[in-house]
């Protein structure tokens, strides 16, 4: 069977086997199961097994489950001193991979084989044990402020600074990960005069049926750290009709003294991409910011206020916000309301390892 009629892009959608899902609407409706960009991992992992099978001269479709198990051990084998190339959730997905292949090719789901499963269980306990997640750091409300304080008033840096303090106060306020924030739009924002702002998340990596959540971001103490306040300075930023009203509202952001948060949003086309791309000039792109250019975002600022980069990225704003909460006496329920968080056990995670002494008995021991 060509594995490519099951996996090739199409009108940048993934092509699905017309046998199976017959065609048209049909088709974009089996597509839409998972995310683009698990559909793009998929491609990337299928054609790596595919080729790996091909080296050794063994079948990848359907895929005996020996062959399976042998080439997610060989991954997990890779060694470059004492630490292993791959990482287990890395190796995992790959298996995922095959098996979404072989349902979509009509076949079992061979990862599930219990020849694969055991292997693949060996590989998740031994793998990070060896290789520990490399885990963001908190960013937390005084570094917070460090980092702003650090902005840039003058033009045209100015542009990216209203930009770079909506996104951070943003993402810190509202606990949201790097992926809520790249697919925000105007239409995902409402603006309440006694309740901050409302930003829908139309889709989250533990929402894949798009259920939807609503965060609020509620109107700061201060207008420098008020998340509602940089939000409207950088939609008047992008509202700007030329290149002289674009300079006005970037340095009344810079010198903000007071609240700008009580007249509402200006007026954008719906499909305005919240958080786009910038160039050196202070021009304003139509594509967003990628998760990667969020997470040099962080890092680029957190260096110009003097802090130490290397373990900061996207991740470090949600981190902060569950570790801020956490030291200011919020309960798990409420963290769970604002990170959208399912399971309080991950919530937990965060606070045993960013804030070890909360709750704990340890602090109770008079030493």
């Amino acid at each position: 069977m060509d594995t490519n009629a099951l996996l090739a892009p199409a009108d940048g959608e993934l092509e699905l086997e017309p046998a199976r899902v017959a065609g048209g609407v049909a088709e974009r409706f089996a597509t839409a199961a998972l995310a683009d960009r698990t559909w793009e991992a998929y491609r990337s992992d299928w054609q790596r097994f595919e080729a790996w099978a091909a080296e050794r001269g063994v079948t990848a479709l359907p895929a005996d489950p020996a062959v399976v198990a042998d080439y997610l051990a060989a991954a997990a084998d890779l060694h470059t001193g004492d630490r292993p190339v791959y990482s287990a959730a890395t190796i995992s997905r790959w298996c995922s991979a095959i098996n979404a292949v072989h349902r979509m090719a009509g076949h079992s789901p061979v990862g599930q084989h219990p020849t694969v499963a055991v292997v693949l269980a060996g590989i998740r306990r031994t793998v990070r044990r060896a290789r520990p997640t490399d885990r963001k750091a908190p960013l937390l409300l005084g570094d917070l402020v460090a980092v702003l304080d650090a902005m840039p008033a003058r033009w045209p840096c100015a542009v990216a600074a209203t930009r770079d303090r909506a996104l951070l106060l943003a993402g810190f306020a509202g606990a949201f990960r790097r992926s809520e924030l790249t697919a925000l739009t105007v239409a995902d924002l409402t603006w309440h005069r006694d309740d901050g702002l409302h930003v829908l998340v139309r889709y989250a990596k533990n929402d894949q049926d798009a259920h939807g959540q609503v965060k609020a971001l509620p109107t700061g103490s201060a207008p420098a750290t008020c998340p509602v306040c940089a939000m409207v300075h950088w939609l008047r930023l992008l509202a700007a009709p030329d290149r002289r009203a674009a300079m006005r509202a970037a340095i009344a952001a810079a010198r903000a003294d007071a609240h700008a948060c009580r007249t509402g949003l200006p007026d954008l086309a719906p499909t305005q991409v919240v958080f786009p791309v910038l160039n050196r000039h202070g021009g304003i792109g139509q594509r967003p910011l990628t998760g990667h250019g969020i997470n040099r975002v962080v890092k680029d600022r957190a260096a110009a206020a003097g802090l130490s980069p290397e373990r900061l990225g996207a991740h470090s704003l949600r981190a902060g916000f569950v570790t801020q909460a956490t030291r200011s006496g919020a309960s798990v329920l409420e963290i769970m309301r604002q990170t959208g968080h399912r399971d309080p056990a991950s919530v937990e995670g965060y606070v045993r390892e960013h804030d070890p002494l909360q709750g704990n008995a340890v602090t109770r021991l008079g030493l």
